[in-house]
């Protein structure tokens, strides 16, 4: 296995990754800046991303990111930033540092990346990406991010003009320090440190803690009441060692009369043929009054734009607002578009801009439409990506991927929010270079048909049976690949050699399979975990490699194969694994498809919901589409208007459904099934509606859900939905395995409800000390409307097990129905016993 001992103290400290939670801070409007909300991330050392959640409650933020990398041995690394809220990241500024490491070059980075945030955002995914720093020595990158807003600071320049920020500074001592000169008063100060191998950081003397990555990186902030010179922004060190520090300074909102930009939705899908719409709105900034006239562009040319109405009338203290209207045809081609909307009144000139993605709603010609990948640390049992798609139609395919094992067995399974059907297809197993006999490293392949283009669908492999318990867990990957144009209803060749596997220990992996059709795509994952670096072999084009020991390839034959070599490059003699597949294409017999937007609804008893249905010409298709729609179990009343459409070749045409209920219909979840019927071919969809009961329920059980989280976090999150309001929440907070004498526990959610600590239990355990080392919190909040996708989370402070590197969190969550909200306990003195027992 790749490392020194150095990587295995930091493997062992930091337990493969580090998590927060998001810290929010609430303030009143000032034009003094203040931190609105704050998240932090950290991931192992063979990833190149890292994302986070992250939240504001204030529009108009300036949101801030700060992307770290250590441990390289490169010369030269790349960041990013993207996030799934669509704003627009440029990069402030930048710092490398040494490390300890055996080479002359720089190996710690931090990036400073900037954005506005015109509205407020709500769990919005923030990724940070790296390319060409991967380690080859260590097997990748320690990446890492913190995440935190600034409301109050002037949106539209956001940075003190002075030339001396933003300071970029690295040494080696026992101080770390950057000096910056500022040129207003109100100037908040920024500085974030990072000394990722020894020592403990902390915030300077006079500065305010941001955030903190177990030490290893720290952000702070303070604010001044007058311009600075050569201000010392200073961190607390517990060692002298290598370091690096950004420090910035962001100024306050003018007093200036000025109008701000903003769009609502700053990102859009539209499938071409169709259009989309976005609200721009104008905001008057400091008693600004007149009137904005706004124009929209888009780079690359494609669709086209209008706004309506093209000049907005803005009252003192007020805003309004213009629909931006993108219209596409069904040539339009598929890709990312840039809109620019910008707004003029007299001198005063801004712009806001809205990222569109286009997409095909029918199949591409067998090709890759998508690929993604994400690796987890040694301490995890599951692994996620963010993927999206250019497509509809499209197949998908997961290798989930574990290293370093000592167990026999291991299960996989796969999911995402997109709620795709997923098969496992074939696995493949091989010995690696453990201390015991049995096969160490895994690859199993998944499948699943995409109807629908999917956006931003998190895909998540799971892995049970297989924790390495000397090296604490198992490493985790997964490669996601979508390929176009393959036949859905039968999307594999149909010859009994596949899917291949093959494992061995040499420097060429390599397997054979044979395929019965032409116009194959042939697919094959290959894993090489310790050492060397995987390559595509001849003939083949590279889908994913990640510079170290994983790589997927493709090609496409051009008739049938008997024995053909799937072969990859190593640069080294070790043990390999190697699956292999063959995709077969598309038939070419005119046909149509079904979709469905939304695929999901909620609808209150005694209300009505409605989703589209849309025919879609498949391969020239032409003619009337006849459309039924059923419903399990009995409920809902349906209606389809129309119930029949014709469809034009290489187009399509709707129907609306009208999913109709009473009073009386039943909460729960019903399937609805929408068939399509033309001649001898028929086909259909399915949309899932969930009925809910406005008002209280009977006395009992509603819903409750459970999650349970690793020995390296503070926090756990589990998402939760009810069928019924005026449901009394109780939240179990649990915590096991800790050490220290103090456990403070919190509740938050999304929805905003308002939590109470109702009682506590603690026990001892098993452990070495005589404290107390279990502990259960119980809170509670009243919901007086239905949840639907409450992501409730517990905190933990105070409470942390320096020996295991951290505690076991978990929460059991329970909505009752029927209870008496305005005193839903009962009055008895004796009520909220908590016991323990001894172990025996």
């Amino acid at each position: 296995m790749k490392g020194t001992p150095i990587l295995f103290v930091l493997i062992l400290l930091l337990g493969g990754s580090f998590s927060f939670p998001s810290l929010t801070h609430a303030s009143n409007p000032s034009t003094t800046p203040m931190i609105d909300g704050s998240s932090l991330q950290g991931c192992s050392h063979f990833t190149n991303s890292c994302s986070t959640l992250f939240s504001t409650i204030r529009s108009n933020d300036i949101v801030i990111v700060y992307a770290f990398e250590t441990l390289d041995l490169q010369t030269s690394c790349s960041f990013s930033v993207h996030d799934t809220a669509g704003l627009s990241w440029e990069m402030r500024a930048t710092v490398s540092g040494r490390n300890d490491g055996t080479t002359g070059s720089d190996r710690d980075q931090i990036a400073e990346f900037w954005a506005r945030s015109p509205s407020l955002l709500s769990s919005d995914n923030v990724t940070e990406s790296i390319l060409g720093c991967a380690s080859y020595e260590y097997g990748g990158e320690y990446n890492g991010l913190m995440v935190f807003g600034i409301s109050g600071a002037n949106f539209q320049d956001p940075f003190d003009p002075s030339g001396s920020v933003a300071a970029s500074v690295s040494g080696l001592n026992g101080t770390p320090a950057a000096l910056i000169s500022t040129s207003n008063p109100s100037d908040m100060i920024l500085g974030v440190a990072l000394q990722s191998t020894y020592g403990v950081l902390s915030a300077g003397s006079g500065f305010t803690l941001i955030s903190t990555g177990g030490g290893y990186s720290v952000s702070e902030y303070a604010v001044v009441n007058s311009p600075v010179t050569n201000f010392p922004v200073t961190f607390g060190d517990g060692a002298n060692w290598y370091w690096e520090v950004i420090a910035d300074a962001v100024q306050a909102a003018n007093t200036t009369p000025d109008f701000g930009l903003s769009a609502s939705p700053s990102s859009l899908t539209v499938t071409a043929g169709s259009s989309g719409t976005s609200t721009v709105t104008v905001t008057s900034f400091n008693n600004f009054t007149g009137t904005v006239s706004l124009q929209a562009t888009v780079t690359p040319a494609g669709p086209s734009l209008s706004l309506d109405p093209s000049s907005v009338p803005v009252s003192s203290g007020g805003s309004g607002s213009s629909v931006l209207t993108v219209s596409t045809t069904n040539a339009t081609a598929p890709g990312f578009y840039k809109l620019t909307v910008t707004g003029t009144s007299g001198s005063s000139s801004h712009t806001t801009a809205i990222l569109v993605t286009i997409v095909s709603p029918a199949a591409g010609s067998l090709g890759i439409d998508a690929s993604a990948e994400a690796g987890c640390g040694h301490d995890t049992n599951s692994c996620s990506a963010t993927f999206s798609t250019l497509h509809g139609y499209d197949l998908i395919i997961v290798y989930a991927i574990e290293s370093l094992d000592l167990q026999t067995s291991c299960n996989f399974s796969v999911t995402d929010t997109a709620g795709l059907y997923w098969t496992l297809r074939g696995s493949a197993s091989g010995r690696n270079d453990g201390s015991t006999g049995s096969d160490r490293d895994q690859i199993a392949e998944f499948w699943a048909a995409s109807p629908s283009v999917l956006s931003s669908d998190i895909i998540t492999e799971s892995i049970s049976g297989c924790a390495s318990i000397e090296y604490g867990g198992e490493y985790n990957d997964l490669i996601v690949v979508a390929v176009s144009g393959a036949n859905l209803s039968n999307p594999f060749d149909p010859n009994n050699s596949l899917p291949g596997s093959a494992n061995g220990y040499s420097n060429t992996p390599s397997m054979t399979l044979s395929t019965s059709n032409s116009q194959d795509m042939i697919i094959s994952a290959a894993q090489q975990t310790s050492y060397g670096t995987l390559t595509p072999g001849p003939g083949f084009t590279q889908i994913f490699l990640n510079g170290a020991g994983l790589a997927v390839e493709y090609q496409t034959a051009n008739s049938p194969q008997t024995n053909l070599t799937v072969t990859y490059v190593d640069d080294t003699t070790w043990y390999w694994e190697i699956i292999g597949d063959a995709v077969q294409a598309a038939s070419t017999t005119p046909d149509f498809t079904l979709t469905t937007s939304p695929s999901s609804l909620t609808v209150i008893a005694g209300s009505s919901g409605t989703s589209t249905v849309t025919v879609t010409s498949f391969n020239n298709f032409t003619g009337t589409v006849d459309l039924q729609a059923t419903v399990t179990p009995a409920g809902p009343s349906l209606s389809l208007n129309p119930s029949s459409v014709p469809v034009p070749p290489s187009g399509s045409e709707s129907s609306v459904l009208t999913v109709s209920t009473t009073n009386a219909t039943s909460a729960g979840s019903y399937r609805i099934t929408v068939a399509g019927t033309s001649g001898s071919s028929s086909h259909s969809t399915t949309i899932i509606v969930m009925v809910v009961s406005p008002a209280p329920g009977p006395f009992g059980i509603d819903a409750s859900a459970v999650a349970g989280c690793g020995h390296n976090t503070n926090s756990c999150s589990t998402t939760f939905s009810t069928l019924h309001g005026y449901d009394l929440i109780i939240v179990y907070t649990m915590e096991s395995l800790d050490l220290q004498t103090s456990c403070n526990f919190s509740v938050n959610d999304t929805a905003g409800l308002y939590w109470t600590l109702r009682g506590s239990v603690s026990g001892r355990n098993d452990g070495t000390t005589g404290t107390d080392r279990d502990q259960i919190a119980e809170f509670w909040a009243a919901s007086p409307s239905v949840l639907s996708s409450d992501i409730i989370t517990e905190s933990i402070s105070g409470c942390a097990s320096l020996e295991y590197g951290g505690e076991y969190n978990s929460l059991l969550v329970v909505a009752i129905a029927g209870a008496d909200l305005s005193s839903p306990f009962d009055p008895q003195r004796n009520i909220r016993l908590s016991t323990r027992r001894k172990q025996t």
